[in-house]
């Protein structure tokens, strides 16, 4: 089985897992970015974004012919550029999921990552 594992604190999950277990670490995401005028062979890439509630760290990465590229991981309240060349910053996609979340309305198995993502706004407005 296919597994991800968060580049800062290590916790793997299998990806089959991410969608059905109620007591998830991790949620998984896919979205498209453009990145800097330079990097012409990402443009457009399909990035898939990983949530890490352990930690609370994201972490970006693309599909290769033999595995997964891993672009960045940082801390979703960081303020800093990304190093990647990814034209948003963290917080930008941290609000990115977590709108999607909710205009999607995951219920079900999904409660349990709603509420994480909520702890992570309200940490988030109110600095920190």
């Amino acid at each position: 089985m296919k597994k991800i594992t968060c580049q800062n604190c290590k916790h793997t999950e299998t990806i089959k897992e991410l969608d059905s277990r109620k007591n998830l670490k991790m949620f998984m995401t896919k979205t498209y970015f453009d990145f800097e005028e330079g990097l012409e062979s990402r443009r457009g890439l399909v990035v898939y974004v990983v949530i890490c509630f352990s930690c609370k760290h994201f972490t970006l990465f693309a599909k290769k012919l033999f595995g997964v590229e891993y672009f960045e991981t940082f801390k979703y309240n960081s303020s800093r550029e990304l190093d990647c060349g990814l034209h948003a910053r963290p917080y930008q996609i941290f609000s990115l999921v977590y709108n999607m979340v909710h205009d999607i309305n995951f219920s079900g198995s999904f409660g349990h990552m709603i509420k994480e993502l909520e702890k992570m706004k309200r940490q988030l407005d109110a600095g920190g």
